[in-house]
């Protein structure tokens, strides 16, 4: 989006957009500091300024609100808006004083939510009810069906496969399965034409006899190894095997003429000569499947497969801020919100959210990251329900569009909107005698705090607020200046929908 060119008349009347592509900086060494401490801050769209533990705090940013683009289907012309994003309110409370660490929608088995509690041995849950333990600690719970029966299969980070048709855990006690035949599995399992699939960390894909995941046979496995690389895990991807390295990615194919050993054959259009950061770097939602980036060459970026091609969507800032973290600190997730699908990208104590849909970044901050892990719903009202890996409440939470809130953990968040610098193409002094808030009105009192820099976001004025609730939200004799940033916050458990502002202006002298 072009940046709006105003010519003032002596008064004029401007709409101020708050969504824009436009960015003035490169990325600001001096935000760096080894020595910041606390919540990362925010992010621009365009490039953010991120640092190890601090953002700059200039240019145009969201903070728990959306950049949203509607476009009418009839006149093909768009219009944006900065929304609020949901919160996630406790569903119940399977486990009291432990962390989550897996969760999954069991969609085969009338949508029961599985999952696992515990920090270092996991209790895996049907809603409140518990099924049992296992030994370690889930990362991982994927659901198949073989006959009419349905199987949740978990992942255990000492190495062992566990299953469960509804009563307690089950393991995988065959020899030959890959974790019990001295290998190390990585990664989640993915399940074809009756097969289950899984990775070693030398990159080899091992499967099941067929339908069945409890029998395996010594033989059955084929290697990635179009490069010497380290296996991270699998996906699936359409009816393709997408098997993640450390430094590419290969796929594989069920091929009927393969009667021994590995059912799959390698898909030699499909290899990437780029991999995946950890076993928790992926996520895929529907067709769409995301990885955080890895190669022999220090590159990292977050990716989304378009077709067969892998295609970088994240910003220059976020990849800084990747290159600074542990890879154990990174998790990456997905959901569906307001009908957008959302990669979620917890780095360390900060979240980076990317809609696909409409190729825009925002950010999420709360007093608990309470979304590490999202799973959703397949029928009926669209639920996602998520778990924390450091929030030690042992609660599962649900955002439901029916029940929607704007608190995390019953706690509010505080929405916070930045805009660019306005000055009109002109350096001209300008008095701006009204400021109006266009947006939805809210049906009760929902008060929106504005304040503005004239010196290149530096100071911020006093705060001066507004109620959503008023049909015209405005501010009178807001003073003059030349060049002026807008902030605008909300810390109420009410929706927020903000298109623009709308500017009474008078010219000075120049």
């Amino acid at each position: 989006m072009a940046r709006p060119n105003l010519q003032l008349q002596t008064e004029d009347i401007f709409r101020f957009p708050l969504v824009d592509t436009y960015n003035t900086r490169n990325i600001d060494s001096s935000a760096f500091s080894s020595g910041a401490t606390g919540v990362v801050g925010v992010l621009i769209v365009g490039t953010g300024y991120v640092g190890a533990t601090s953002l700059s705090i200039k240019d145009q940013k969201y903070v728990n609100c959306f950049p949203e683009k509607v476009t009418n289907k009839i006149t093909g012309k768009s219009r944006f808006y900065v929304t609020k994003r949901p919160g996630f309110a406790v569903l119940n409370t399977p486990s009291t004083g432990n962390v989550g660490s897996a969760i999954k929608v069991w969609s085969v088995n009338s949508d029961k939510v599985v999952s696992a509690f515990g920090a270092t041995t996991s209790t895996i849950y049907d809603g409140t009810s518990s099924l049992g333990d296992i030994t370690g600690k889930a990362y991982c719970i994927e659901e198949t069906k073989i006959g009419a029966t349905p199987y949740v299969v978990i992942m255990s980070e000492n190495n062992t496969a566990w299953y469960s048709t509804g009563a307690a855990p089950s393991q995988i006690t065959d020899g030959q399965y890959p974790g019990n035949d001295s290998r190390t599995v990585i990664g989640k399992p993915v399940f074809v034409d009756g097969y289950m699939f899984v990775m070693d960390n030398t990159g080899r894909v091992y499967n099941s006899d067929l339908n069945s995941v409890t029998s395996w046979t010594a033989d059955s496995y084929i290697a990635a190894n179009m490069y010497p690389d380290a296996g991270i895990g699998l996906a699936r991807f359409k009816n393709l095997v997408m098997a993640f390295g450390k430094n590419t990615i290969e796929f594989f194919y069920i091929n009927a003429q393969n009667t021994t050993g590995s059912p799959l054959s390698r898909y030699e259009q499909g290899f990437i000569n780029f991999g995946c950061i950890s076993q928790h770097g992926y996520t895929q939602i529907e067709d769409t499947i995301a990885w955080v980036s890895a190669s022999d060459r220090s590159g990292i970026g977050l990716y989304v497969l378009d077709g067969m091609q892998p295609k970088r969507v994240s910003t220059p800032s976020i990849d800084t801020q990747l290159s600074l973290v542990d890879t154990s600190s990174v998790f990456l997730s997905s959901g569906k919100f307001f009908g957008k699908t959302w990669i979620i990208l917890v780095n360390s104590s900060t979240t980076f959210v990317y809609c696909l849909e409409d190729d825009m970044w925002h950010e999420w901050g709360s007093a608990n990251v309470v979304w590490h892990h999202l799973t959703g719903t397949t029928s009926g009202t669209r639920l996602n329900y998520s778990v924390s890996r450091t929030n030690t409440t042992g609660q599962v939470y649900v955002v439901n569009p029916s029940a929607l809130t704007y608190a995390d953990d019953g706690t509010t968040f505080t929405m916070q909107l930045q805009t660019q610098k306005f000055d009109g193409e002109t350096i001209n002094t300008k008095f701006l005698n009204k400021l109006s808030i266009v947006g939805d009105q809210n049906d009760t009192t929902n008060n929106l705090t504005i304040q503005w820099s004239d010196d290149d976001y530096q100071t911020w004025s006093t705060s001066r607020t507004v109620n959503l609730n008023n049909s015209t939200p405005y501010l009178m004799n807001c003073g003059k200046f030349k060049r002026r940033a807008f902030k605008l916050t909300n810390t109420t458990n009410e929706a927020v929908r903000l298109e623009a502002l709308e500017f009474q202006l008078k010219q000075g002298i120049h």
